[in-house]
């Protein structure tokens, strides 16, 4: 999250996917909105808030098993 601008190898328009995640993640940290990441190691959701030119994870919301 530190470097939202890294593409992975696997982006197949990296301009896109670059402003893509540049707009999503700026939401999420701007109107305290959680992130389902389906491209991203984790469990559930998560919080995040901007950090210099970037953003970073503040918590958590794991998806529960049943």
């Amino acid at each position: 999250m530190h470097e939202p601008h890294i593409n992975s190898c696997f982006e197949e328009d990296e301009e896109g996917a670059r402003a893509s995640r540049a707009r999503m993640f700026a939401h999420a940290a701007d109107n305290n909105a959680l992130v389902l990441p389906a491209h991203l190691p984790g469990h559930g959701a998560f919080a995040m808030r901007r950090r210099g030119s970037g953003f970073e994870v503040t918590d958590w919301a794991p998806f529960a098993c049943t």
